[in-house]
């Protein structure tokens, strides 16, 4: 398999450069230098440094979409798992979403609650174990399951101490447990949990070490890095090397500036289109967040019977910019420090040729106190979905199509004004989006 190595990492580095992905770009120069190291050293010396060095590909962040389609769900296992078992010993608990609430004490599960961090770092020290010979073949097979259902359990025996030490004893005590204290005993009680259940193989008493062993691994090490005849690489492997160096180059080349123009954003009856220095900073964060890639429009309107209803619109077409942030308002609340509270799919009113539902998330400003409850999708090459992972395949796509314009965004927001009751608030959101999403030229 290292044969392959080199040309499938420099393939895969060079689409990355420029279709513009980070984890994959990373993922290419590290399997690229990992394939030239073989070919230089060869295939028997490289098999003393094979493991330390496909263990540095755990360092490679994880792409944000798949730790976006991970963290939510996670959040939500375990505040539901947590409010369970606290409504069966006795503690009613309300939830909302990611909230929790006693009436005497409100947790707000966050991402960093979510336990993929653990995730992540368990399943680091339990591939670096099994890479020392622990666990038998079957348990190598279960460990990413198993792993998952050590961290869920532990995340959830934090959210339900955090709770039980904020609705009984003291809040303050409840957040410094939570953020300071909990994390290091459960992580260290995972791995020892980790740890007693990747045992040696049956019959096997003799306690597990390096394999080959660490004093092997030493003596042999500088006979490995030093000179040495290179290894095979026959005329077949350069000619696929210079085909994919050829034909991937093709990606780099920028494509023509799309003519597109987006239509202007018809107001709702009864409201009014509120101009201002916010607006035009919003336009220009836009196509900055996007790089110029991008052609955008941007609307506030405001009712006329109602001066605190404002809802802010945006149109994004875009041309091949990056623009995560933009492309996913989740992302880019979670990056300005709000908090995801509810997240779903919510079907539009009325039926016809645009888009049948939307993602409707809502958010807090811990800080502020503020709440915002907002609907986006995405309409790629004609039709609608609420998909961010086929709305980026989508923009690869076009990318490599050369079809800029044939991704657009449509994202509408208004404050959740509650007034004590918080589902009269949400009503109330939803009518004043739907009326400025009706209106949406892109139908």
């Amino acid at each position: 398999m290292e044969h392959f190595l080199f040309p499938a990492g420099s393939a895969l580095l060079l689409i990355s450069l420029a279709l513009n992905l980070s984890s994959p770009m990373a993922l290419g120069w590290m399997l690229a230098m990992i394939g030239l190291i073989h070919w230089r050293i060869g295939a028997q010396r490289f098999q003393v440094i094979a493991f330390p060095l496909y263990f540095v590909l755990l360092g490679i962040p994880w792409p944000w979409g798949i730790v976006q389609m991970i963290a939510l769900p996670m959040q939500e296992f375990s505040a539901t798992l947590a409010r369970f078992i606290l409504d069966l010993s006795g503690l009613p608990v309300l939830q909302e979403g990611v909230v929790l609430d006693t009436g005497h004490f409100r947790l707000v599960v966050e991402e960093t609650c979510s336990g993929l961090r653990s995730f992540v770092a368990l399943l680091t020290v339990a591939v670096f174990l099994i890479g020392a010979g622990w666990g038998t073949k079957r348990q190598r097979w279960i460990l990413p399951p198993v792993v998952l259902v050590i961290i869920l359990c532990g995340n959830t025996i934090r959210l339900i101490t955090t709770i039980v030490l904020g609705h009984w004893i003291n809040a303050e005590w409840a957040v410094v447990w939570l953020d300071d204290i909990a994390p290091f005993l459960i992580i260290f009680a995972e791995i020892a949990i980790l740890m007693t259940w990747l045992k040696s193989p049956p019959g096997k008493h003799n306690p597990p070490r390096l394999r080959p062993g660490l004093a092997n691994i030493l003596q042999r090490l500088p006979r490995s890095v030093s000179y040495s005849p290179a290894g095979r690489f026959d005329a077949g492997r350069l000619a696929a090397v210079i085909f994919l160096l050829l034909t991937t180059a093709t990606y780099v080349i920028p494509a023509p500036d799309s003519r597109v123009s987006l239509p202007e954003w018809p107001i709702p009856a009864g409201w009014q289109q509120v101009k201002g220095k916010l607006l035009d900073q919003s336009l220009d964060q836009i196509l900055t967040a996007m790089q110029e890639g991008a052609v955008a429009r941007v609307i506030r309107v405001q009712s006329l019977t109602d001066r605190d209803s404002i809802v802010d619109g945006q149109m994004i077409v875009s041309k091949g910019g990056s623009g995560r942030d933009v492309d996913d308002p989740r992302f880019c609340y979670r990056s300005l420090g709000w908090r995801m509270l509810m997240e779903k799919i919510h079907p539009l009113p009325r039926a016809g040729p645009g888009a049948s539902s939307v993602s409707e998330i809502l958010e807090e400003n811990p800080v502020h106190g503020v709440a915002r409850l907002d609907w986006f999708s995405y309409r790629v090459g004609g039709a609608w979905t609420n998909s961010y992972s086929e709305l980026r395949f989508h923009q690869l796509l076009a990318r490599a199509m050369r079809r800029l314009d044939s991704v657009a965004i449509v994202h509408v927001s208004t404050p959740v004004i509650a007034g004590g009751n918080r589902r009269i608030g949400l009503a109330r959101a939803r009518q004043r989006l739907n009326a400025l999403w009706q209106t949406m030229p892109l139908q």
